[in-house]
């Protein structure tokens, strides 16, 4: 698959932030279309999400872009973009006044030209067909929105979702791809009765065939503690590592793992293709002290470059590989720089239908590769969104 080819190396990463030190500066000439620039309309984002308290993944976003939009702001000429974070109520299908409310003061205040709508409940679309109705000079966006997909794209301008699917195929082709010559996996043994991880391991075992690559399973033994399970995991790797050499790839469905694979990628050399978890990098910036401000803690195109030049100093490139962002805060991330873009460009709405402008307005201004599939044929305005797959 198209989004599945893209593999972007830690050089290119770099380069490209060179001239991207935030997600919205500097011009560049072969990005004009998506940056911003002095003479950019003025752009209002009516940000509608739930509390931090029903969605927490969202309102780490929304603080983290509104940080960064008012630090440009501060130090930038070229900024014309505000944010204003509407909080849902709590059951906000409970509390239709309030939420009535909400729409009201976003239809009175003129100066918003853009809405972007997520949230994990449904029940919004009535709220925006109605708004809609009156600013019609307001474009609307949701992103991983929970109301009926077909409602979505009937009432919105453009719709976003990030796409499930299963990560075997990509971690064992990928970490082909890198390096590795044989791919180990560790599953806890109860982890074995979860039929999800059942059928991740048989189409690991499938795509190893694929490649003519060796797959090892090993289990660890349920009968030992946390600490224990975490010791057998560690020793289990350092075994591999004589009896296969380096050219291994080690992947664990426990997340209680990560901090031992790390450790073995930087004193063995081993390779990872992926975490438990399709993307860690809080957790490795953590692990390496590598500290970052509120404004960066949800960039993941500014963590994966702080993790590529700190690996980079001890000569690890290219042994850990990655999804370029989590899904679910990346496709909010996206769809606000995509409505700064639009606005600020006037772009009509049919230009998002385009799946290579949504790829430059990611690649430019969120610094992630990404792929956007239709989610059927004939329909641009509701896209899956799947970042790409990095190495560090």
């Amino acid at each position: 698959m198209m989004f599945f080819k893209k593999i972007m190396t830690s050089m290119s990463l770099m380069l490209v932030t060179t001239f991207l030190l935030t997600a919205c500066s500097n011009k560049n000439n072969s990005t004009t279309e998506v940056l911003d620039e002095s003479g950019d309309n003025k752009t209002k984002i009516a940000l509608l999400i739930q509390d931090k308290s029903e969605n927490k993944t969202n309102f780490d976003v929304a603080e983290s872009v509104i940080a960064s939009k008012e630090y440009q702001r501060e130090k930038m000429d070229n900024s014309n973009v505000d944010i204003k974070l509407f909080k849902l109520p709590k059951n906000y299908n409970e509390n239709e006044k309030e939420v009535s409310n909400i729409f009201s003061d976003i239809e009175k205040d003129k100066d918003i030209n853009v809405l972007v709508a997520s949230s994990n409940e449904g029940g919004l679309v009535n709220y925006v067909k109605a708004l809609k109705g009156k600013r019609k000079d307001i474009l609307t966006i949701s992103a991983n929105l929970a109301d009926n997909d077909e409602e979505l794209i009937n009432t919105f301008d453009l719709n976003f979702k990030n796409m499930n699917v299963n990560k075997a195929k990509r971690v064992v082709d990928f970490s082909k791809s890198l390096g590795a010559e044989t791919f180990c996996y560790f599953v806890d043994g109860e982890q074995k009765n979860d039929k999800k991880i059942e059928e991740t391991i048989e189409l690991m075992k499938k795509t190893a065939t694929e490649n003519s690559m060796p797959i090892v399973e090993i289990v660890v033994p349920d009968n030992l503690d946390r600490y224990g399970k975490k010791m057998f995991v560690s020793n289990k790797i350092d075994e591999l590592i004589i009896e296969k050499g380096k050219e291994i790839n080690i992947f664990a469905f426990n997340q209680d793992y990560d901090d031992i694979l790390l450790s073995k990628v930087i004193k063995n050399g081993i390779y990872i293709s992926e975490f438990s978890s399709p993307n860690i990098d809080k957790k490795m910036l953590n692990y390496f002290g590598i500290g970052h401000l509120s404004r960066n803690s949800e960039d993941y195109g500014w963590m994966n470059t702080q993790i590529i030049n700190y690996l980079g100093k001890y000569g690890i490139e290219r042994h850990i590989g990655s999804m370029g962002a989590l899904q679910d805060p990346f496709v909010l991330q996206f769809a606000i720089e995509l409505g700064i873009s639009m606005n600020a460009k006037e772009q009509e709405v049919s230009k998002a239908y385009n799946s290579y402008y949504l790829e430059k307005v990611s690649n430019t201004r969120c610094n992630i590769s990404s792929g956007f599939i239709n989610k059927k044929s004939g329909v641009g305005n509701f896209k899956y969104v799947i970042p790409d797959q990095i190495s560090y």
